[in-house]
This record gives structure tokens, C-alpha cells and sequence, in this order.
């Protein structure tokens, strides 16, 4: 996860978030979350910290490894293990195992685990986008170019595509220009 519900709402309190349920917000960080690494083909790993382990129903288990440099409350990438890859959170670590945030499908498949750190620029970015959500859009009027009233008139941004990304202002974007990672 980019950063935690309790993390966003003490941490960024200069937005007002506290209207919402925790289980929106975090809903919608997860889908700015998958947007963002999408859109920049980017997976954010941090490359050294990463395992091999199996799955025996209740825990991760590592395979001819020790778990070094995971923590409790660290996003993580399983891949290479058939129908498990994904991004999960590790909700604890204990005699070396990792136990996650969702149950994965059993299976005697080794697969990969690695850890996903998002930069602090990247956080505030998505921030800005889950404002922008929450916030920002549903005040926006839609479809409304301009308005004119005797000598007085208001003009609206116009959003289209050429001037949004991913369902955003193209603006609100920016964060995102050093991280974009061109496939060829």
C-alpha cells in the first residue's frame, strides 16, 4: 500500500479525509496505487530485499532463505507463483515466517517475494490524487464551458484527452515524470 489509512489521516491532516470511512479510503488508495504503477510501469522495488518462499495454507514459509529486511506493515509483490501474484501487506512476522494481509490460493508452487517502497514524492502525489477524488472533482462542473450574465462571465476548465491521463489532470501527473519506466 502507497501509505496507511491511520498513516493518511494523521500525517496528512491538512486535507480534510475524516468524512470518509476507512474502508473507502483505503479502497481508493488502492486503486491509485494500481493507476500509478500502471501508468509508469514501475513496480517501485526495492530490488536487494526479496525471497523465495512457499505457502502451506497460514504462512509464507522461505525456501533455503531467511526473511531479511521485511517488516510488519511493508507492501510486498509475489510473482512467479502461478495464481498468487499481486501486491499484499505483511500484517506480521514471526520465527520467520510472514503471514499477509489476504489468504492465498494453496498451492506447492515456490515463488517470489519482494518488497515495493514508494518514494516520499510519490506519497504526496497520491495524496493529491485521492483529494482530487474525494475533494476537488465532485465540485467541478462537467460539461459547462462557459457562463455569461451581463458583462460578467466565468470560463471552466475543460477536461479532455488532451489535457487528462488516467482519469486526472494532466498537472496533477508531474510526480510521476521521473518514474516512468519506458518498455521497449
Amino acid at each position: 500500500m502507497i501509505i496507511s489509512v491511520n498513516d493518511l489521516l494523521t500525517d496528512f491532516s491538512d486535507y480534510d479525509f475524516s468524512k470518509y470511512n476507512q474502508a473507502v479510503l483505503q479502497r481508493r488508495l488502492s486503486a491509485i496505487e494500481q493507476k500509478v504503477r500502471a501508468y509508469t510501469e514501475n513496480g517501485f522495488y526495492l530490488k536487494p530485499i526479496k525471497a523465495r518462499c512457499t505457502y502451506d495454507g497460514d504462512f509464507l514459509i522461505p525456501y533455503k532463505d531467511v526473511f531479511v529486511g521485511f517488516k510488519e506493515g511493508d507492501t510486498v509483490e509475489i510473482y512467479n507463483s502461478g495464481v498468487n501474484d499481486g501486491l499484499y501487506t505483511i500484517q506480521s512476522i514471526y520465527d520467520n515466517v510472514i503471514v499477509l494481509d489476504s489468504e492465498l490460493i494453496l498451492n506447492n508452487e515456490i515463488m517470489s517475494i519482494i518488497k515495493v517502497s514508494y518514494p516520499m514524492d510519490v506519497v504526496e502525489g497520491c495524496v493529491e490524487l485521492l483529494n482530487y477524488d474525494l475533494n476537488v472533482k465532485p465540485s467541478v462542473k462537467q460539461g459547462v464551458a462557459s457562463e455569461s450574465i451581463s458583462r460578467h462571465s466565468i470560463s471552466y476548465i475543460q477536461r479532455n484527452e488532451s489535457n487528462t491521463s488516467i482519469g486526472y489532470p494532466s498537472e496533477l501527473l508531474t510526480f510521476l515524470k521521473p518514474y516512468i519506466e519506458w518498455s521497449y
